[in-house]
């Protein structure tokens, strides 16, 4: 029914949605804010109710949506900065022993990175550190991938 009144927002919804994050790019903020207002209209007939909607770029008050001015957002477990529509990584060390698949010591701190850090390391400790970087959409694997694979 949706479907053919307002395509964008059934290819939205079907194709960008992650549990509870929409994740979509458009062109231009006044299409962005029809999307947001089609999008809430067909959720609303369902009874679903956007909590936020948050826009990168400068956030304007003129529109009447239901948006969060924030520094930092969590998505799909990545820092992201709406203002200037960047992704942010945090990178854990952490070369204490495993005991039931977690580790016993606390992550390295930049302070103790020299101190803590281990004077040898081994294919084995490298890639294990690689294996529990974070990255659910690929943005560091130039980096780790070379990790994976050098010899």
């Amino acid at each position: 029914m949706h479907k053919d009144n307002f395509p964008e927002v059934a290819k939205m919804i079907n194709n960008n949605t992650y549990v509870d994050d929409i994740l979509y790019s458009i062109s231009s903020r006044p299409k962005a804010y029809e999307l947001i207002k089609n999008t809430e209209a067909v959720l609303s007939e369902g009874g679903f109710v956007i909590k936020h909607w948050i826009v990168s770029g400068k956030s304007q008050s003129d529109v009447d949506i239901n948006l969060l001015d924030t520094e930092r957002e969590k998505i799909l477990g990545l820092n992201w900065s709406p203002k200037d529509d960047r992704f942010g990584f945090r990178i854990k060390m952490n070369f204490s022993p495993k005991r039931k698949k977690m580790r016993t010591g606390p992550d390295l701190t930049p302070l103790e990175f020299e101190t803590r850090f281990p004077d040898t390391l081994t294919r084995r400790t490298v890639l294990s550190q690689v294996a529990s970087i974070y990255d659910p959409l690929g943005f560091v694997l130039p980096y780790t991938l070379l990790a994976k694979i050098s010899d």
